[in-house]
């Protein structure tokens, strides 16, 4: 408490973190290249799989071991460099694919059985081990309609286009085993991206899952309506910064206001929702605005008295 109101004290706690952020996101780089030359070169596995399944497990613990602001920086200069691999790797394999398949036969049409036994097993997991994980408390219910889009949108991409590739320039292989596993996943990830991928949109339109529920309608309502009063509250201060008369300012957010349509989301809360529903979208307003103004305390951007005053206004 004493750091967020003493300034030097905040600049150097700012300082600390900021440090932190760095050497962590530094060091999630350099654990990338060990780790693939040690399952690569020591344990004869494979390098890829070995970055997947360390990506997962950052992915897992990295929310409770980092703090929210160095998460956010590590997901987003993550996320760049991902984007900037798989551009390289779908270029890489636009010069390569081309070739790869004229030199196809008809025997390798065996990669549509492929794409069949992948969906079926996608679809004994989904409809098989997500309810028995359900029955034994270890995850949420999932419907039948969103169990057949996560099914159908198991989209496989630019990790199996890097196994192939690999495997098709392994020298231990022989030639018309190289070229049939090309073939094969490059076959296997086309069909994938045209077929599944194009018809993921349409396939949610028609189990109408691309429309609100009554509780999700609600919290839509109230984060307009929050948002609104953000708006408002901002354009106030602007106005009054820079000395702009407050009759303009009340046409801007009256503006604003009709350019939204809050008369379009308003509805009936208690009609709509149970007792049970409206309690958990307050405790989602709440938590979501937690995660807004918490961080911003532990910074130093705000102190503890404008924290509390932030809860007294909004709750």
């Amino acid at each position: 408490m004493l750091s967020a109101r003493l300034p030097g004290a905040r600049s150097r706690t700012c300082c600390r973190r900021s440090a932190a952020g760095k050497a962590e996101i530094s060091l999630s780089f350099a654990l990338s290249y060990p780790l693939y030359l040690f399952a690569d070169q020591t344990l004869h596995v494979s390098g890829v799989v070995s970055m997947v399944a360390a990506g997962l497990v950052i992915s897992g613990l990295g929310r409770t071991r980092l703090s929210p602001v160095n998460w956010q920086h590590l997901q987003l200069n993550w996320g760049q460099v991902a984007a900037m691999a798989g551009a390289a790797i779908f270029l890489l394999a636009a010069m390569q694919i081309p070739a790869t398949l004229r030199a196809a036969r008809w025997i390798d049409l065996a990669a549509l059985a492929v794409v069949v036994t992948a969906l079926v097993a996608r679809l004994v997991v989904t409809f098989g081990m997500l309810p028995l994980l359900s029955r034994l408390k270890l995850t949420e219910p999932v419907s039948a309609a969103y169990k057949l889009v996560i099914a159908w949108g198991g989209l496989h991409g630019a990790v199996t286009l890097v196994l192939a590739l690999g495997l098709a320039h392994n020298e231990a292989l022989p030639d018309t085993t190289c070229r049939f596993v090309a073939i094969l996943a490059s076959d296997f990830v086309l069909v994938s991206l045209i077929v599944n991928g194009s018809s993921l949109k349409l396939l949610i339109k028609r189990l109408k899952l691309d429309l609100f529920s009554p509780q999700e309608e609600a919290l839509q309502q109230q984060a307009v309506l929050l948002s609104s009063i953000g708006v408002s509250a901002q354009v106030h201060a602007a106005a009054r910064t820079f000395r702009i008369p407050e009759s303009v300012a009340d046409e801007a957010c009256n503006t604003f206001r009709r350019s939204i349509d809050l008369s379009a989301t308003a509805f009936d809360i208690e009609a709509a929702l149970s007792e049970r529903e409206r309690l958990a979208s307050g405790l989602v307003t709440l938590a979501t605005k937690e995660c807004d103004l918490i961080p911003q305390y532990g910074s130093g951007t705000i102190t503890i008295r404008n924290l509390e005053a932030n809860y007294i206004i909004r709750y």
